[in-house]
């Protein structure tokens, strides 16, 4: 198998494929749960009080089904499907019998949707959705990749981004389940989580990792009717003890206006039974903490804002706790609309040339009645029916041919009018139109240079005005060829051509060089830091991709180490279609992921990893390997990988505490030749179809 040990060209995998279906699964067969006495009892403790679940509305979900059995246990060849599903069977009894309504997302072996492994996960939070829960519990069973592990760790995994009411359900949970089933409660396993279940609800969610159905005496003990009612009655407690906080809700929201809308206030109707602690009251809007004035009465909240909002809609977040420390948290849309009240009328005679004749715009401005851009999609009409263009940051573009131009025009917004003369001929400038030529359409942000001048930037419709005299007009943008062209007088219409045929055009790709700051991961024999190493080729392979248009995030600018939380949710929040960690030499700790394959022996470990199941994770670890000659593809459960929404790859091509290694990566020509293969196999795997 050839590695990387010298700087050498770089096969690059580029396939036409379409995206493959879904692999059909091999499927155990149930192995029953028996009244047989388990293998161990645990201790009594007394039954919590059940009383404040009366009333409360709570989904339970049993993980996977049908052909997605998930973890098997080697010992008995139990399915973790079966526990799960049995677990929360039980959960239900128990929970009706306090007063609770409960839903299930599945109440017997079966996928909420047979085909696609992604909606069958959607499903199931949307379920929770409908029956407007007041809790979302996921429960499942871990598994440890080691043969015959004997580990059996409790995990509770809370939504991500909601360290509010979901982080307070997770604690409960935590707490009552090592009460009554498990050891003492660890606090490095109450962990943020980005499984699409947790992500996609829409109310107070966890994921239960109960047990390892990997460990042998566990899973003879879960194989047991006592084990199952034991896990249920764990599983009820933390429901009862969340509930019993009072966690308060907020029943609905409503902007008002004071004083002909000088003034604004946000009025929250608050539902739970327990006054809210005043000293915790936090309002953001679109991001910035607001600091307004909140006045309590009763059920309410009432949130006097120190300034106008902006037009549009606007993200709005409410959090407090109660006396109890239970959390309050509401994040909202609220969509500000205030009238049109001026117009301010732009004209560009003689503007972009089409194939049917010379155009003349004309930008219309429309404020309201403090001077703010009026909401997306406004409606400005011309002329009554004779053209209607919405406006987009306060601006609508309306276009005539010149044989097609009214003398007069009546521009209208709301009940704002303003009357136009068009102007015809201007001498000064002249103006092309920039397209895309795969796709015809126009391109915004495009370069224009001339005699090594910098003339401007065409705009969302791809137009730019430029100096009548320009002869010669070059053109610069990320994603297209440079092009020099002659222009001969009058307008111009430029194509440009989509560098490597425009694969990364709309695709956003998640940098990440592993470690930082403090943090070396690793150093070698003469002292180059493995975190440096990839920051270097992070930055290189980022120009590449951005030269050839895709948009690319950085988890770290600089010698820093953001937590795998901060780089996750980053990742998340740019929308990534790949997530790709390079390293040159982890920490023991990351390095103990990686699977028992015999990787970690030797000093110049070289992998590329993915999460186990991840058929996306898969194809783009396989990508990357290929691509940096032949690395071993291997998975591993680091945080970033099983984490991120998108698929994900850890690739190490070369570790730094190798004496030869670190030689070759102090050598620049080594980190570019790195740079150019990586950047290849992310545009290859886009390419071949990027489908999980």
């Amino acid at each position: 198998m050839k590695r990387l040990v010298i700087p050498v060209l770089f096969a690059i995998v580029i396939g036409c494929q379409t995206t493959p279906p879904e692999p059909e699964i091999p499927t155990p067969p149930a192995v029953p749960i028996t009244d047989a006495a388990p293998p161990f009892r645990l201790e009594d403790v007394p039954p919590p009080d059940m009383s404040s679940l009366a009333g409360r509305r709570i989904c339970i979900d049993p993980g996977h089904g049908g052909r997605w059995p998930g973890a098997v246990a080697p010992s008995n060849r139990l399915r973790e499907s079966d526990v799960n599903l049995h677990v929360a069977l039980a959960l239900r009894e128990l929970l009706r019998a306090a007063g609770a309504e409960v839903v299930l997302t599945r109440e017997s072996d079966t996928a909420l949707d047979a085909n696609r492994l992604s909606q069958d996960l959607s499903s199931r939070p949307e379920r929770a959705s409908r029956m407007n829960a007041e809790a979302f519990i996921s429960i499942h069973h871990n598994a440890h990749i080691v043969e015959g592990s004997d580990k059996n760790d409790l995990e509770v995994y809370y939504k991500l981004g909601d360290a509010g009411p979901s982080l307070d359900l997770a604690q409960c949970m935590m707490r009552e389940m090592a009460l009554r089933v498990r050891q003492d409660p660890d606090p490095k396993r109450l962990l943020p989580g980005n499984y699409k279940v947790l992500r996609e609800a829409r109310v107070p969610a966890v994921l239960m990792e109960t047990s390892y159905m990997t460990q042998a005496r566990n899973a003879a003990f879960m194989a047991t009717r006592y084990g199952v009612e034991k896990e249920a009655a764990g599983l009820a407690s933390g429901l009862a003890a969340y509930f019993a906080l009072d966690p308060p809700a907020v029943l609905s929201h409503n902007l008002v206006e004071y004083a002909g809308g000088r003034t604004q206030a946000l009025v929250y109707t608050l539902g739970g039974g327990l006054p809210l602690d005043r000293d915790t009251f936090e309002l953001r809007v679109d991001g910035h903490l607001v600091d307004g004035i909140p006045v309590e009465n009763g059920n309410t909240v009432t949130w006097y804002l120190g300034r106008i909002l902006d037009n549009g809609a606007r993200n709005i977040a409410f959090f407090a706790r109660n006396a109890k420390g239970a959390s309050l948290s509401s994040e909202t849309t609220v969509t500000v609309s205030r009238a049109p009240a001026f117009i301010t009328v732009h004209q560009y005679p003689e503007a972009p040339v089409r194939a049917s004749g010379i155009e003349y715009l004309f930008e219309v401005y429309v404020t309201d009645r403090f001077g703010l851009p009026v909401a997306d999609g406004t409606p400005v009409t011309v002329n009554g029916n004779l053209l209607t263009v919405p406006t987009v940051s306060g601006t609508a573009r309306c276009y005539f041919l010149e044989d097609t131009l009214p003398a007069q025009l009546t521009i209208r917004a709301g009940e704002i009018a303003e009357r136009v003369t068009p102007r015809f001929g201007n001498e000064t400038y002249r103006t092309v139109r920039l397209h895309d030529v795969q796709t015809s359409q126009p391109v915004a942000g495009v370069t224009a240079f001339s005699e090594g001048q910098i003339l401007g930037t065409s705009n969302s419709e791809g137009w730019l005005p430029i100096p009548a005299q320009t002869r010669n007009l070059s053109v610069r943008r990320n994603g297209f060829d440079d092009i020099t062209v002659a222009l001969n007088g009058g307008h111009a219409v430029v194509g440009l051509i989509p560098t490597a045929g425009g694969t990364l055009h709309g695709k956003t790709v998640m940098l990440d060089a592993a470690c930082g700051g403090s943090n070396a991961g690793a150093t070698g024999p003469t002292g180059m830091r493995a975190s440096d190493a990839a920051l270097d080729v992070v930055r290189r392979v980022a120009n590449r991709l951005r030269d050839r248009g895709a948009h690319v995030v950085l988890a770290r600018e600089d010698d820093n180490d953001p937590p795998a939380l901060e780089r996750v949710r980053l990742s998340d929040a740019a929308g990534a279609g790949v997530h790709v960690v390079v390293a040159f030499g982890t920490d023991s700790a990351t390095a103990r992921m990686v699977d028992q394959r015999g990787l970690l022996t030797g000093k110049n470990v070289q992998f590329a990893a993915h999460y186990p199941g991840s058929t996306g994770g898969e194809r783009l670890a396989q990508t990357v390997a290929d691509a940096l000659g032949g690395l071993p593809v291997t998975t591993s459960v680091t945080y970033t990988l099983q984490q991120t929404a998108c698929p994900a790859v850890w690739v190490q091509p070369q570790s730094i505490e190798d004496a030869r290694a670190e030689h070759l990566l102090l050598q620049p020509e080594t980190r570019r030749t790195l740079a150019e293969a990586l950047a290849g196999a992310i545009e290859g795997y886009f390419r071949a179809g990027s489908g999980e």
